[in-house]
């Protein structure tokens, strides 16, 4: 399964997970079709460690946030759903 076959996959099964998109600088439409889906971002290949940690960070802590304040009932990032 493609990374975006996964991504799609969850949105459609309403499974929220903060989603982080690794693309190397020629896959722009893919993170173009992963922010579509809902992607919280993308980070481009080659990696670097702090990018990522701190992204990763960024991602669980906007994660957090959404889930302590979203309504019983409702699963939403809002406009990152």
């Amino acid at each position: 399964m493609t990374r975006i076959g996964l991504q799609k996959l969850l949105k459609d099964r309403r499974i929220h997970l903060p989603v982080i998109v690794l693309v190397t600088n020629a896959d722009v439409p893919v993170a173009v079709r992963a922010s579509y889906l809902g992607a919280l971002d993308f980070i481009e290949k080659p990696l670097i460690d702090r990018v990522v940690v701190a992204r990763v960070k960024e991602a669980l802590a906007l994660a957090a946030y959404f889930s302590a304040i979203r309504p019983s009932g409702v699963s939403s990032l809002g406009r990152f759903s």
